[in-house]
């Protein structure tokens, strides 16, 4: 049979030919007879699938080109941004911090790649792992507009001074946050043999190291992975794992590093046994800042100084304790120290190799290895235990106060905590450009040289000066703080990274208890200076609780705040201490030392070992429930008291603190906001009266109305003036008085002791043990306090003995961190007791109420209320009380400078300023007293702004004058000597002294001060306009803010200069005025919510338009009136 060939058809035109499937190939359209019909379709079929083959791989192509030249471009962008603002930030740091860095100095690294609980084993999947994404963790934060109430004041202190800034977490921010993985207890670590090569460090900035690690399986796990965790920079070359002689076959090894995680893959599940991990691995240990270890290197004369401090245990502090056995070898021309004591030295191949002993059980982030050509300064404690110094040559002579110092408190710890110190040695070394403040190594603390040594030209000094003894405080202190963790931390340490109070906040407490006896004012009135800072902290937008989650290594490193969690932990554990008393607590803290000791704890431990009930009031509160609310609990309470007169009513309200709850000018009618919302005192109780009294001190048409009631809420009595009660129980200031048989209470609270007891959760209520006082101990009726627990929202009763003409005052003495506000009549009560006989309100108190009232007054409705209170600073004994006061006096003037006001304030409170001027020199014969000045960096230059604006004869401006026309120089004590300069320029300022001011402004180099002074000079158009000119052209925003700042003039607003120096900015390129003033998009992308400039522009908006209003309105008329009072 002939095979029939599938006719011919002509394909339609239109209709692709790739289109027609399992048909024969396409012919071309052609008109023509085909004479050889199979070979010419062959042929054409040919080309044309080729050529639709060619097209589709072209078009592929071509999407694929988009594709990639969109991912490129947008890569491209993000990278030059990311340069740019770089480069920006760097421009901006190089230009505004004018200082040159140290070198970098000795080391910190991993001698071990485990990093947490190094070893865990977890489930292991067949399939292709998927890559880690962040975005599957890290819940993205809903976009939020920015509102005034989120605008916060900066607070002037010396916060950034103290020493606990930065004292155990690093300066350098790591480039890649990772996440705390968790790990499982299947497998734990039981010992680690270190060996150790750090020949190579000087020269590859690399060490090498065998380990063994000995791991217990408990063989409650079916998983076949074991996960430690190992920095980036550490690169295993071998690893083996067995059990006895018999080796555990592995299948693969991963390394994750975004994760800081390393993965074993096993063929078959660990079973319960002791296995041994053997690994070989090399670590660079100064390349980068954020990997499993750190690095500080500095070269000396011999060669190069190393030091080793193990920061590994970032994650899981808990199941890390175990025991190290290390060996280094190093050369031989340097001093090698570890936790423990050496055990033995051998020479080999021209080397020294050191072996130290075992370590008691610790965590891994204690392991701590120093090397370097050091001399050593060796004390011993009173139970002969070696306590060594140990420095550089050149520094051994300014080591001698540590030297002093440390035996003695180390034998001051161990006798108050009744727990020997467990170690054989303990060696402190002083190290140069070290990164944190100190870290507390077990056995091996490492301090920056600069808080551990004194300084050269205090020590060149046989005399004890003022300064000496404030630099040797401030070393007792660190020192102080490192000893504690020997205790706190290293032999008792928290259990996870959110129980950090637990190590820092007991450290920082024994600071104060450890040196009251010998620093007793300092260490009291910095105590009373940190809890104003971390009141004035924790009411803005940053408030975060003491304990909270921490699941990023970045959370972890920010947690490390000074006042969240040094100054916060401090109160707390103050505060426990106080609730229980002295000897309880005492008795407790040894018991939870002992009954833990090598152990990680959590805070059910720490109240298993105190007191079961709170020692307050007639009330019995379980002490772990009261101090819950204060550890979950964000940011810091406020109590409000108000009073009924008519009827002796109380009511006392909590809340959260927020500070701009106060501030008047941001709930005014045209901003939009209902003004009846601002909070003087808490009016809710009567809606009609609170809505009246906020709205007329908003407007400000009238005197704030202090009638808080009309009338008695529901179940109350009235009880008349004639059924009051003529006799009170006369007591001593300070005691308790446990019978409040005289309170009504409207509410009692049997329902919540009755309730079973749960866990507390975060909250905006506090357990507040609340108290407060009335009557004067010099009466016939005495004083009286009241102690009772305020756990509700708020609760009213009745006090029949507190008379309406008699000032109550909340929280004596300052006993517990909590602000209180009070209605206006009990605060101008208050404020006339302080006149008339401050030493009625006990000392703290008045300190409470210059803190206190600042934050309710003096942005509100009364500023001239607040006003009046400071000016009774002129009759105050108590330096303390004068020197919070004079920060208090600064920030007010400061906040009103440039305003026609400010020479009428300054002139109301030129009493003051001349009390703090005889505090200042009275203050001379007594060394720690003056000590008190110091505690704040900058508190005597604001004191010598205050006191030359004030025209006091002690600002000697005539004297300074000649003295730099004489000499051309500045004496030693250059901020008083510059500040009487500028006040003499602003009062006198023309004539020669101007002359002489330009004349040095036209040389090539100009000096600092000299053109911060020229600033000072008014009426003087081209000196300003000179002085401008200079100014600009050093093209830094951070120098344009100094000088408008006008550092050293308080009261002098140089019009002039400042028209001169916007004037020349404004001349600038517009390139140039973009980059200083943040306005193009690089600056853009670098601030998150660039729309919140416009909502700080509005906030000083309204703040200076307040400060206008009052100006010529309630404080014109109040300093305008013969006697300004209330």
């Amino acid at each position: 049979m002939h095979r029939l060939s599938p006719p011919l058809t002509r394909v339609d035109e239109g209709v692709p030919c790739l289109a027609h499937d399992e048909k024969p190939p396409c012919p071309l359209h052609s008109s023509q007879p085909l004479s050889e019909p199979f070979s010419s379709i062959s042929t054409r079929r040919k080309d044309h699938c080729r050529r639709c083959i060619l097209l589709f791989l072209c078009l592929c192509i071509l999407t694929l080109a988009i594709t990639i030249a969109f991912v490129l471009g947008r890569y491209v962008t993000e990278w030059q941004k990311s340069k740019e603002r770089g480069e920006l930030w760097k421009a901006n740091q190089q230009s505004s911090v004018h200082q040159t860095m140290p070198p970098p100095v000795p080391v910190s690294t991993s001698p071990f790649p485990s990093t947490a609980r190094p070893f865990s084993t977890s489930t292991r999947r067949p399939e292709t792992t998927t890559p880690f994404h962040y975005a599957r963790l890290i819940p993205l934060a809903a976009v939020k507009n920015t509102t005034l109430d989120e605008v916060f004041v900066p607070f002037s202190s010396g916060e950034d001074e103290d020493w606990t800034v930065a004292s155990h977490s690093s300066e350098q921010r790591m480039q890649r946050d990772t996440f705390l993985v968790p790990l499982s207890s299947a497998i734990s670590p039981v010992q680690y043999d270190i060996h150790m090569d750090i020949t190579q460090f000087s020269d590859l900035r690399q060490i090498t190291a065998n380990v063994s690690i000995h791991l217990m399986s408990y063989g409650n796990s079916t998983e076949e992975e074991i996960v430690f965790h190992a920095g980036p920079e550490i690169r295993i070359s071998r690893i083996r794992l067995r059990s006895g002689d018999h080796n555990i076959s592995i299948l693969s090894m991963k390394n994750e590093t975004n994760k800081k995680l390393y993965r074993i893959i096993l063929k078959e599940p660990l079973k319960r046994a002791e296995y041994v991990l053997d690994l070989e691995y090399i670590a660079s240990i100064c390349d980068s800042p954020d990997g499993g270890v750190n690095c500080y290197f500095e070269p000396t004369q011999n060669g190069t100084t190393t030091k080793a401090t193990s920061f590994t245990t970032k994650f899981e502090p808990a199941l890390a304790r175990t025991v190290f056995q290390l060996t280094v070898r190093h050369s031989p021309i340097l001093k090698v120290l570890s936790n423990t004591a050496v055990q033995w030295t051998k020479e080999e191949g021209g080397m020294t190799v050191t072996h130290f002993k075992q370590t008691p059980p610790m965590s891994s982030y204690l392991l701590a290895l120093a090397a370097g050509e050091f001399v050593r300064l060796e004390m011993f404690t009173r139970r002969k235990v070696p306590l060594t110094i140990w420095t550089f040559p050149e520094d051994l002579a300014r080591a001698s106060f540590a030297a002093q110092f440390a035996p003695k408190m180390f034998d001051q710890q161990e006798e108050e905590l009744e727990v020997l110190y467990p170690l054989s040695k303990l060696d402190m070394v002083a190290a140069r450009s070290f990164s944190v403040g100190a870290m507390e190594n077990w056995g091996l603390v490492v301090f920056d040289s600069h808080t551990l040594l004194q300084q050269s030209e205090i020590d060149d000094s046989m005399a004890m000066t003022v300064d000496r003894h404030h630099h040797e405080y401030r070393i007792a202190k660190i020192i102080t703080h490192e000893l504690a963790h020997q205790w706190f931390g290293n032999l008792v340490t928290m259990r996870d990274w959110s129980e950090l109070w637990l190590n820092e906040g007991f450290a920082s407490f024994l600071v104060y208890e450890m040196l009251s006896a010998r620093y007793p004012h300092l260490t009291e009135f910095e105590y009373v200076s940190r809890l104003a800072i971390l009141f004035h902290k924790q009411s803005g937008m940053e408030r975060p609780a003491l304990v909270r989650s921490l699941s990023r290594e970045s959370q972890v490193e920010a947690a490390f705040h000074t006042t969240h969690l040094y100054t916060k932990g401090c109160v707390v554990v103050r505060m426990i201490r106080d609730l229980v008393s002295a000897f309880d607590f005492s008795a407790g803290i040894r018991r939870y030392i002992r009954n833990n000791a090598y152990g990680a704890v959590t805070r059910v431990d720490l109240f298993s070992s105190l007191p079961v009930y709170a020692d307050h009031g007639a009330e019995n509160e379980r002490l772990d429930e009261i101090i819950e609310t204060w550890l979950l609990n964000e940011g810091m309470p406020e109590v409000t008291v108000s009073r009924k007169y008519d009827t002796d009513g109380i009511r006392v309200t909590q809340r959260l603190s927020r500070a701009n709850r106060y501030r008047i000018f941001l709930y005014d009618e045209k901003s939009g906001v209902d003004p009846t919302t601002f909070s003087y005192t808490d009016n809710s109780y009567n809606s009609e009266e609170g809505t009246r009294v906020a709205r007329s001190a908003v407007e400000q048409e009238k005197e704030f109305d202090d009638t808080l009631f009309d009338d008695l809420p529901e179940g109350y009595k009235r009880i008349t003036e004639k059924k009051r009660q003529r006799h009170r129980k006369k007591i001593r200031s300070g005691s308790k008085n446990r019978d409040s048989s005289s309170i009504l209470v409207e509410k009692r609270h049997e329902d919540t002791r009755n309730k079973k007891r749960s866990r507390h959760s975060p909250s905006d209520r506090w357990s507040i043990p609340f108290s407060y006082m009335f009557g004067s101990i010099k009466s016939t009726e005495g004083q009286v306090i009241r102690q009772f627990w305020l756990k509700n929202r708020s609760i009213s009763f009745t006090d029949v003995e507190l008379s309406p003409t008699s000032p109550l005052l909340a929280n004596p003495d300052w006993a517990y961190p909590y602000r209180v506000n009070y209605d206006y009549a009990n605060w101008k009560m208050l404020t006339k007791l302080l006149h008339d006989n401050h030493n009625e309100i006990p000392l703290k108190s008045r300190m409470q109420l210059i803190v206190d009232g600042e934050f309710f007054l003096s942005q509100s409705g009364l500023p001239h209320l607040y006003i009046y209170l400071l000016s009774y600073l002129h009759t105050e004994e108590s330096l303390g009380a004068s020197l919070l006061g004079l920060d208090a006096v600064h920030r007010l003037v400061e906040s009103f400078q440039g305003s026609p006001i400010v020479h009428q304030l300054i002139r109301y409170i030129t009493p003051v300023i001349s009390r703090l001027d005889r505090h200042l020199v009275d203050s001379q014969s007594d060394v720690e007293m003056a000590s008190l000045w110091l505690l704040d960096p900058h508190r005597l230059t604001r004191f010598y702004q205050l006191r030359c604006a004030a025209n006091l004869s002690s600002c000697e401006r005539e004297d300074e004058v000649r003295a730099w026309f004489l000499r051309g120089h500045y004496s030693s004590d250059m901020h008083q000597r510059t500040t009487a300069l500028c006040h003499y320029l602003a009062v006198n300022g023309g004539g020669k002294e101007a002359q002489r001011i330009e004349s040095e402004l036209s040389k090539a180099t100009v000096d600092p001060t000299l053109l911060q002074l020229a600033t000072c000079v008014r009426d003087n158009t081209q000196l300003a306009a000179r002085a401008a000119k200079i100014v600009v052209a050093q093209r830094n925003a951070a120098v344009y803010d100094s000088v408008l700042r006008s550092d050293l003039s308080q009261q002098h607003y140089n019009l002039e200069f400042r028209r001169a120096l916007w004037g020349a900015i404004g001349s600038l390129p517009e390139g140039d005025r973009r980059f200083l003033f943040s306005v193009d998009e690089i600056v853009k992308n670098l601030l998150p919510s660039w729309g919140r400039v416009g909502v700080h522009l509005q906030f000083l908006h309204r703040l200076l338009s307040w400060q206008d209003r009052v100006s010529s309105g309630v404080l014109s008329k109040f300093f305008s009136s013969d006697s300004p009072s209330l």
